[in-house]
């Protein structure tokens, strides 16, 4: 099960050997290169995961999935639901290095930015001969082919070698949205007009500046120019007035010359408004609010403050990306364990409403409690307390005091 020689000989593997195999991978990203040629869009620009990333909106939508995703703590627990402590190997595979090559913040900012693109995130696993993970390591998907065979898939990586084929149990494998012929529905590719609009939009602004905000034009004489004199005159206009530096230049005409300006200005031209659309139209393909972005809408259907807004986005546009996560690690990483992922610190909400609710939480206004004062205490990233661990119950009538009613409780059964 193991793939990259070190796994299931781990024992005798000498650490030279293990790094070279390690490096193997850099090569992925040549034939990344050769098999993500993407398509011309009917704007012009060829649209593939690398060039959509210059367009600024689609690399902040991007930039948010990935940031926010990697930047989530791991709860692992073991089949019996217990969590498993910091020092645990398996926790801190998960949380701190997946591999010896790079972070875990580093590896999830990697695999969700392809799945953002490419429209899957694939990484390899390096197993012991008894199954248990050693390392995860994230691979380009756009040079892996994927293909079912006797109902399995089947994942060929380039590799220095050539092209080596791994089984579905040795691959971690997240879709962007869905299936289709075995890989995910990429964002860039349905949204490859959206996208060639965006960029051209881009291009278009900067020849229009780079010209002294005038795309073209005419001198008229009152006399014939001969051809030879036509050219002088023209690369002698060039040179004095194209480009920033001279856009506002007084032009000097002889002769009787005049110039005329046949061109709209960019209001004229709409190119903002076209702009501005273009960053709400790859915001609706993400699923992120365009105030994320950067785009300050008048008016949002997120909800009404920041508060509402981020918890929309987080139930709407981060959850599913992040179960299909959690399953699948559950699935071929975790084997025994159960993983999510702990988004209370993004639901979170300003310090007033926080307190009501733990107050409300632990039996304020002499309410039963459905939380513990260390419950809530860990909400609030604080150490738990002696005598803490107790459900709250009011007194019905009888002598004992609030205090005696917590102890007896203990343990909150």
């Amino acid at each position: 099960m193991g793939w990259f020689g070190f796994g299931k000989k781990q024992d005798t593997a000498a650490p030279e050997d293990r790094l070279q195999n390690e490096i193997r991978l850099s090569d992925a990203q040549s034939w990344s290169d050769a098999f993500d040629v993407g398509s011309g869009s009917i704007a012009g620009p060829v649209v593939n995961s690398e060039t959509a990333m210059k367009a600024t909106a689609v690399f902040a939508c991007v930039r948010v999935l990935a940031g926010a995703i990697q930047s989530l703590p791991l709860d692992v627990k073991n089949v019996n639901g217990e969590p498993l402590p910091h020092a645990h190997n398996m926790w801190k595979l998960l949380n701190e290095a997946p591999s010896d090559l790079h972070t875990s913040a580093v590896f999830r900012e990697a695999f969700v930015s392809d799945m953002c693109t490419v429209g899957d995130g694939i990484a390899l696993l390096d197993r012991t001969y008894g199954g248990d993970t050693l390392g995860v390591y994230h691979v380009p998907s756009n040079a892996i082919s994927v293909t079912r065979q006797d109902g399995r898939l089947k994942y060929a990586v380039p590799l220095s070698s050539g092209f080596e084929v791994f089984d579905q149990d040795d691959v971690l494998h997240v879709p962007f949205l869905g299936m289709r012929n075995n890989r995910g529905l990429s964002p860039i590719q349905y949204a490859r007009e959206s996208i060639g609009l965006a960029l051209s939009g881009a291009e278009y602004a900067g020849r229009f500046f780079s010209n002294g905000g005038m795309i073209g034009g005419y001198l008229t004489f009152p006399s014939k120019v001969g051809e030879e004199q036509a050219h002088e005159i023209r690369d002698y206009w060039m040179r004095k007035h194209q480009g920033l530096a001279n856009a506002h230049k007084p032009a000097v005409l002889s002769e009787g010359g005049e110039y005329k300006n046949i061109t709209l200005s960019a209001e004229d031209a709409q190119l903002l408004q076209q702009r501005e659309f273009q960053v709400a139209d790859i915001c609706r393909i993400f699923g992120v609010p365009p105030w994320m972005v950067g785009a300050m809408e008048k008016t949002t259907s997120w909800g009404t403050g920041m508060e509402q807004m981020f918890t929309s986005f987080v139930i709407l546009t981060l959850t599913p990306h992040l179960t299909r996560i959690e399953q699948e690690i559950t699935r071929k990483i975790g084997r025994g364990y159960k993983v999510d992922f702990d988004t209370k610190g993004l639901l979170r909400g300003d310090t007033k409403t926080r307190f009501e609710a733990h107050k409300s939480a632990i039996g304020g206004n002499q309410l039963p409690g459905f939380m513990t004062v260390n419950e809530v205490r860990a909400a609030e990233g604080l150490q738990p307390i002696e005598g803490g661990d107790g459900l709250y119950r009011p007194l019905t009538g009888d002598s004992k005091s609030p205090t005696e009613n917590t102890e007896e409780n203990g343990d909150g059964q």
